[in-house]
């Protein structure tokens, strides 16, 4: 039971977090409803599994829970990058974001960056190259986050 208090604790935490940073962009509602996906068992389980879970408990199994609840949360969560690409036999390619998700995403990782004690910037740095963002949405965030250009 323990690992599931645990992670009540850090979802309401990180909700906390995004609202506070949502509220600060303009958009409180969207702070309320953010990450309302990790309460469903299709999330929860996994979650759990992967972050909660002693070491010695982890298996194979397991993180595949986790990959599927991370599926499940980037694919029905439109604040995540992730959830605005469009696949073809040509390729993947960013479609627009509307600035209503991409200031909710910024808040996603403000709060991020607040629970772990980091720069929102030093994390853009870190993981910039695998985002897959149109130009103009690059350009915003960039600008919010204050990216030298």
């Amino acid at each position: 039971m323990l690992p599931h208090l645990k992670y009540l604790f850090y979802v309401l935490q990180h909700k906390w977090y995004v609202f506070i940073e949502c509220c600060k962009l303009g958009i409180p509602l969207a702070g309320i409803t953010h990450d309302l996906s990790k309460f469903t068992p299709r999330e929860w389980k996994g979650y759990v599994a992967k972050f909660f879970w002693p070491e010695e408990k982890k298996t194979t199994e397991s993180n595949n829970w986790f990959m599927v609840s991370w599926n499940h949360h980037q694919n029905r969560n439109m604040h995540h990058w992730d959830y605005w690409l469009h696949r073809n036999h040509r390729g993947i390619f960013p479609l627009p974001m509307p600035r209503r998700y991409l200031k909710e995403m910024l808040a996603d990782w403000r709060a991020m960056s607040r629970k772990f004690k980091t720069d929102p910037l030093d994390w853009y740095r870190d993981n910039r190259d695998k985002i897959q963002l149109r130009d103009g949405d690059r350009a915003w965030i960039e600008d919010q986050l204050g990216y030298p250009q």
